[in-house]
């Protein structure tokens, strides 16, 4: 019994804190009893000696009692019935030295002056008082210990509720750090996902921008190609007959008379349709007078633009409202259909 004990008190050190803090008030208790009986019974008979054997005779019954009890041992034995006197055979003896004690008191001393007593009445009052205090404390302190020595069942229990205690904090710890990683990541997938739909919308925009400047380059293209295929067909006509074939004409842009940019339209309009006329192989100040603008303005842009006509003509058709920039299909679909 004694050795599993010693073991569960080794495996579960906070059963053992407890145990030892139970202990304090038994072994404080007892050793105020073993103090008053032994000092009254010195008194009485004289002899330490034989007051020990007098203390050992009384007491011995209740502690054999007492271990009986912690160790579950002869379930019938009278003597285990004795353990409760443990904490209650010391209370006559110690009321003895207590009030020998307390006479000798001033405070006792002016207590019996004030309620009129006799200082030896006032004294055995006082001592009956503290032991009887002292003994209950004690009596609920060795019953308390006792149950808790012997219920080594529910020393397990505890062990086990405390294990499933810190086991459920920590899967609820687990789980709440797994919500939040898992919030990180969805915050980061939708970062991830609007930066790449701002990155298609701007291209988007992008490619809607370039669109009428590629069909103004393939209208253009197109004209290209059957003054080539005409000038083909001269040349072949040509060496046929005999006759030295004339060289081909130069490509030349088509004027700029037709389809210019109307005074009233924005300035904006207008700049945009000169970046598009020189893209189409017109000179800056061929371009400049077909949309209406002073050839330093329309200068000053392309310098500003690295001298890059399309990319001119992107960003002020991009900064253009729909008003403005179906205007400037007009213009630019009208100088297409000519």
């Amino acid at each position: 019994m004694w050795r599993s004990l010693l073991e569960s008190l080794w495996r579960d050190p906070e059963e053992t804190l407890t145990i030892a803090l139970q202990t304090i008030i038994p072994v404080v208790t007892l050793s105020v009893s073993i103090w008053g009986a032994f000092t009254f019974w010195t008194t009485t008979f004289g002899s330490p000696a034989l007051a020990l054997g007098v203390m050992l005779a009384l007491e011995s019954i209740a502690l054999i009692g007492f271990v009986l009890h912690v160790a579950d041992l002869a379930p019938r034995h009278p003597f285990r019935a004795l353990r409760h006197t443990l904490p209650l055979l010391p209370a006559a003896p110690l009321v003895h030295p207590v009030h020998d004690v307390l006479i000798a008191s001033p405070i006792i001393a002016d207590f019996a002056t004030a309620v009129r007593w006799t200082l030896d009445t006032t004294a055995w009052v006082a001592a009956g008082l503290l032991t009887a205090t002292a003994v209950g404390i004690a009596w609920v302190a060795w019953e308390t210990f006792g149950d808790t020595l012997r219920n080594r069942q529910a020393w397990v229990l505890a062990r086990i509720d405390r294990e499933r205690t810190r086991e459920m904090q920590r899967i609820r710890v687990d789980q709440a750090r797994a919500r939040a990683e898992l919030d990180v990541r969805e915050a980061q997938v939708a970062a991830v996902r609007e930066a790449t739909r701002r990155q298609l919308e701007a291209e988007r925009r992008e490619l809607e921008n370039m669109i009428p400047v590629m069909q103004a380059s393939l209208a253009a293209a197109v004209q290209r190609q059957e003054a080539v295929r005409h000038a083909l067909q001269e040349l072949n006509s040509d060496v046929e007959s005999g006759l030295p074939a004339p060289a081909p004409p130069p490509p030349a842009p088509p004027p700029v008379g037709k389809g210019s940019a109307p005074a009233q339209a924005p300035l904006e309009v207008r700049l945009a349709y000169a970046a598009f006329l020189i893209t189409q192989g017109h000179g800056m100040r061929a371009a400049a007078q077909g949309a209406g603008l002073a050839p330093s303005t329309l200068g000053d842009r392309l310098r500003a633009s690295n001298r890059d006509a399309a990319r001119l003509y992107q960003q002020v058709r991009a900064a253009l409202p729909a008003d403005a920039a179906a205007l400037l299909d007009e213009l630019i679909t009208a100088r297409a259909g000519r």
